[in-house]
C-alpha cells in the first residue's frame, strides 16, 4: 500500500511539473524566449522520469511552429 501511495504522489508531482513546463513553453514567442526556456529546463533539478525529454520535445515543437531554427552554437535563432 505504501508503494502505491508513493507512486501516486510521484505521478502527482510529475503532472504538476508538466503543467509548469507547458506554461513555460507557452511563453515562447521568438528565439530569445525559446533559448531562455531551454536554459531553464536544463538547469531544473527536479526533473521526474522523462520530463526532461518531454520538455525538449515541446520546446522544439513550439520553435518549429514559430519557424525558428537551430544554429551551429545549438541555440535557436529567428527565421530569416
Amino acid at each position: 500500500q505504501s508503494a502505491l501511495n508513493d507512486r501516486k504522489d510521484r505521478v502527482a508531482e510529475y503532472n504538476l511539473l508538466m503543467d509548469v513546463i507547458d506554461e513555460k513553453v507557452s511563453y515562447i514567442e521568438d528565439a530569445a524566449t525559446a533559448n531562455e526556456v531551454v536554459e531553464w529546463a536544463k538547469a531544473l533539478d527536479g526533473h521526474i522520469w522523462g520530463s526532461k525529454a518531454v520538455s525538449a520535445q515541446r520546446i522544439d515543437e513550439k520553435a518549429k511552429e514559430l519557424g525558428l531554427s537551430i544554429g551551429k552554437e545549438k541555440k535557436y535563432r529567428d527565421a530569416v
